[in-house]
C-alpha cells in the first residue's frame, strides 16, 4: 500500500468515524479540546498494551515486535473484538502470532490470553473487597496494583516448576510497571470523560471499566459494558449519572480507535505478514 493511498484511506475513515459518532452516538466527546485529550489518552492506552505484548514476545521467544506493530497490533485487536464475539481480539492475535511468528498453538494461546491475567487478578480483588466489606481508597487500590508484581512472580515460579521455562525478572518488573502505568492513564481518561472528580473516584471508575472488560462475550463487549453501567448506577446512586456518561464516551473512543486505527492496521498487517520480527 502506497503512503499516499494509506493517508487518503485514513483521512476518509476518520471522517466517516467522526460522522457516525456525531450523528448516531449523540455524544460530542471528541469534538472539544477536552475530547482531544481523551482521544490521545485512549490511543496511549493502546500503545501501552502494544509495549506489553512486545515485552512478553521478546522474553518468551527472542523475537522483536517492530515499533509500528506496537501501535498496529492493539488497534487490529480492538477492531477484531467488534467483529468476533467472545474475546475477538485475543482470537485474532492467536492466529496472527501463530501464522506470522511461527509460534506453537500453546504459546500463541498463552500470549494472546496473557492480558486476561491482570483482569482476572482485578476481578478477584474486587470480589474479595466486597466480600470483606473493604472500602477502596487510594492506599488500598495502590497496594492492589503493586500486588500484581507478586502475581507475576508466582506465575514465574509456577512455569519453572511445571515446564522448566523461566520468565525473566526483567519481564516481571517491566510488565508490572506497564500495568500500573496503564491503570494511571485509564484513571486520567476517566477524569477527562466525567469531569472533575476525586482521585479515588477516578481510580474506581477505571476499576469498573477493567472489571467489565473481563467478560467480553458479545462483539466489542456491547451490552455487557452498558448493562454493568446500569447496575453500577443503581448500586451507587450518588454517582449514578457518571456511569452512563463514562460508558457512552468510552464506547465512542473505542469505536473511533477501532475504525481510524484498527482498519488501516489490520489491512497493513494482512499485507505485510512476511515482515514479522526475526529471532535474536
Amino acid at each position: 500500500m502506497s503512503p499516499v493511498f494509506s493517508w487518503i484511506l485514513r483521512i476518509s475513515i476518520l471522517g466517516a468515524a467522526c460522522t457516525f459518532i456525531y450523528f448516531y452516538l449523540e455524544t460530542d466527546v471528541i469534538f472539544s479540546i477536552q475530547g482531544l485529550y481523551a482521544v490521545l489518552f485512549y490511543f496511549l492506552l493502546s500503545v501501552i498494551t502494544g509495549i506489553r505484548y512486545k515485552n512478553i514476545v521478546y522474553d518468551t521467544s527472542g523475537r522483536f515486535i517492530s515499533n509500528i506493530d506496537v501501535f498496529r497490533i492493539p488497534a487490529a485487536m480492538n477492531l477484531a473484538s467488534y467483529l468476533i464475539p467472545v474475546k475477538g481480539g485475543g482470537v485474532w492475535l492467536f492466529f496472527y502470532l501463530k501464522k506470522c511468528y511461527g509460534f506453537s498453538s500453546t504459546k500463541s494461546i498463552f500470549l494472546a490470553s496473557f492480558n486476561l491475567l491482570f483482569l482476572l487478578y482485578l476481578v478477584v480483588l474486587v470480589v474479595l473487597a466486597f466480600y470483606f466489606d473493604v472500602k477502596l481508597g487510594i492506599s488500598e487500590i495502590s497496594i492492589g496494583l503493586l500486588g500484581y508484581f507478586f502475581v507475576l512472580a508466582l506465575l514465574r515460579a509456577a512455569l519453572i516448576l511445571v515446564s522448566g521455562y523461566k520468565i525473566t525478572w526483567r519481564f516481571t518488573f517491566i510488565d508490572a510497571a506497564l500495568v500500573i502505568l496503564h491503570f494511571l492513564v485509564l484513571s486520567s481518561l476517566c477524569y477527562l470523560l466525567v469531569g472533575p472528580v476525586s482521585i479515588v473516584l477516578s481510580f474506581s471508575l477505571a476499576l469498573f471499566l477493567l472489571v467489565s472488560a473481563f467478560l467480553k462475550i458479545t462483539p466489542g463487549n456491547i451490552g455487557i459494558l452498558e448493562g454493568a453501567a446500569i447496575h453500577a448506577a443503581q448500586a451507587v446512586p450518588d454517582y449514578g449519572d457518571m456511569f452512563p456518561t463514562l460508558t457512552a464516551s468510552y464506547r465512542s473512543l473505542s469505536i473511533l480507535h477501532a475504525v481510524v486505527a484498527g482498519v488501516p492496521s489490520m489491512i497493513s498487517l494482512s499485507l505485510n505478514r512476511q515482515s514479522a520480527g526475526e529471532p535474536r
